[in-house]
């Protein structure tokens, strides 16, 4: 029966030791962040570890340092008396985890190290022309001189990461060693590591790196090109190419894969919407909406949604999710500004008012906001000489910030002709003709309200 001890619990790390009883060892780094991992009990790994035949170490870093010198230097030797005991051991880790296992592996001496998307370094000396991602945790005292040296490297190393995604792959490049294999798991960006979550995958992993031999390099690469087939990342991201080419049929069908597995998936909730708008069709929608988890969406996500929702007809769920206090910033006020015009063109006069009402709450001073509501508020007026003062009031003052745009002045014209000041429209028309030439058929609008103030002035 497996046994389960903490070796160590301080401000830095958490390192627990699940042991089978079995000779080989997987030590794990753990990445900089995991779900999880603020759950007493919990450690990195924990779900597919207890379903391996291997024992398990997890080095869980409590903050994303990178498991620095000054940090792993306190838990060296923990480490080396924690592992010597097993007679096979495997590196394993992600991300700032695949770093460690590689960075760190003369400590543990592994038969071979499984690194999945791996930094060489973050120092912005060595990697800042191609990767800024981790810029914000770069401490110069503690990460001086970190990157990745052939020497660091003890074991056969292999390490997965996407030949398409760039940002990685530079970092890959740069790692050199004399037994260093790299296996491109393509279409999963930095999630590589999904293609090997399972734990009969991991096993067979283990095993057939263990095992060594020719043609293990190919083995292990046909392995992660069918296993990453299973997982959301590899859908989500062929959803996401497949709407980018205009099949929405094929973006529709793969997101909705995902969504039954995973109803809270964020990128494929979002192909999903997108897809179902492109093709018109809202069936499943409501379904999906109701299981969705729209409070993860970003700011810019939420628009994206937001205008996909109005296009299949679900104005009021889109109207929800603009509800959120963050939304009301002026970084916003454009997007918001958009989906109005949508709402407007689909006929939605009232939810489209609404929003931009939003708009000019958030950018009282704003010119655009004061005359998009204005002509809104004309559109819904419906004669309502109250509703038609407001418009116009909203455009004097938006006129008075800004007096040279000819569209602020085209509307105050309508307005003023919807409210019945003739005259007025008149004088409108005539600034417009100081910005630019009046053609087409506000020409003829222009002509035919001069024709009757001609005619008020006769019977007058």
């Amino acid at each position: 029966m497996a046994s389960h001890q903490v070796l160590l619990d301080d401000q830095d790390f958490r390192i627990t030791l699940h042991d089978t009883g079995s000779d080989v060892l997987i030590v794990a780094f753990s990445p900089m962040e995991w779900p999880g991992q603020d759950v007493k009990g919990r450690f990195w790994g924990d779900k597919v570890a207890h379903k391996l035949p291997f024992a398990w170490l997890s080095i869980d870093a409590k903050r994303p340092h990178w498991f620095c010198a000054a940090k792993w230097n306190g838990i060296k030797g923990l480490v080396e008396s924690a592992t010597a005991r097993f007679p096979r051991r495997i590196g394993y880790g992600h991300s700032m985890g695949a770093y460690a296992a590689l960075k760190h592996s003369g400590t543990y001496l592994p038969d071979a190290i499984l690194a999945f998307a791996p930094q060489w370094s973050i120092d912005p000396m060595d990697v800042g022309d191609f990767d800024t991602r981790y810029e914000q945790w770069f401490e110069l005292d503690s990460h001086k001189e970190m990157k990745i040296q052939p020497a660091d490297i003890r074991g056969k190393s292999w390490i997965f990461f996407d030949s398409r995604f760039e940002t990685d792959s530079a970092h890959v490049r740069s790692i050199r060693g004399g037994a260093v294999n790299r296996i491109s798991v393509t279409h999963m960006r930095h999630d590589v590591i999904y293609a090997t979550k399972g734990a009969n995958s991991l096993t067979y992993l283990v095993m057939r790196v263990l095992l060594g031999g020719e043609g293990a390099a190919k083995e292990v690469h046909r392995h992660l090109r069918v296993e990453k087939k299973k997982t959301s990342t590899y859908l989500v991201h062929m959803a996401f190419r497949t709407l980018k080419a205009r099949h929405a049929g094929w973006a529709r069908n793969l997101s909705a894969r995902v969504l039954e597995n995973a109803a809270d998936h964020v990128g494929a909730l979002l192909i999903f919407l997108q897809a179902c708008a492109k093709l018109g069709q809202p069936e499943g929608v409501a379904t999906v909406v109701e299981k969705a988890r729209f409070s993860a969406l970003s700011d810019a996500e939420i628009f994206i949604a937001a205008k996909a929702l109005v296009e299949l007809g679900f104005s009021d769920v889109a109207g929800g999710l603009l509800d959120r206090p963050a939304i009301a910033s002026k970084e916003n006020v454009k997007s918001i500004r958009n989906l109005s015009e949508l709402l407007l063109t689909r006929g939605e006069l009232d939810a489209a008012v609404l929003l931009l009402e939003k708009t000019v709450v958030i950018a009282p001073e704003d010119p655009h906001c004061l005359a998009h509501l204005a002509k809104a508020l004309v559109r819904t007026a419906k004669g309502s000489r109250e509703t038609l003062l407001r418009a116009l009031g909203l455009l004097e003052h938006a006129l008075e910030l800004n007096e040279s745009v000819v569209g602020f002045w085209k509307a105050y014209a309508f307005a003023l002709e919807a409210y019945g000041d003739v005259e007025g429209a008149v004088v409108a028309w005539q600034r417009i003709g100081q910005f630019a030439p009046i053609e087409g058929k506000d020409l003829e609008r222009f002509e035919r309200l001069s024709r009757t103030i001609g005619t008020l002035a006769r019977v007058g």
